[in-house]
């Protein structure tokens, strides 16, 4: 799986320190995500990835295109621990599903 992002790398004017900069892209949710949030982190179709990082070309309607909800069908979703919201919290039972 793979999420759209953007970076850049620049040079802080005053103090002359580089600077990296990173974002993941969201956008509407699909049906499955729309009940818990308003929106998602664009997931990118492995057949895109090479466009996405520029490695292959792609013009400005082409990358808009991929900014669409990931297929609902093709993800679930089930209820975790109200813990998992808290980055303090970071065992792996987080993501243990909690009973219906």
């Amino acid at each position: 799986m793979a999420f759209a992002g953007l970076w850049e790398c620049r040079r802080e004017p005053e103090a002359g320190d580089i600077m990296q900069t990173f974002t993941i892209t969201t956008g509407p949710p699909n049906k499955l995500v729309a009940p818990i949030h308003n929106r998602i982190p664009v997931i990118l179709p492995r057949d895109a990835w090479c466009r996405w990082l520029g490695e292959d070309e792609a013009g400005v309607d082409d990358l808009n295109g991929m900014l669409r909800p990931f297929p609902a069908e093709l993800k679930r979703a089930y209820p975790l621990a109200k813990r998992v919201g808290s980055v303090r919290n970071n065992e792996p039972d987080l993501l243990a599903p909690l009973a219906a």
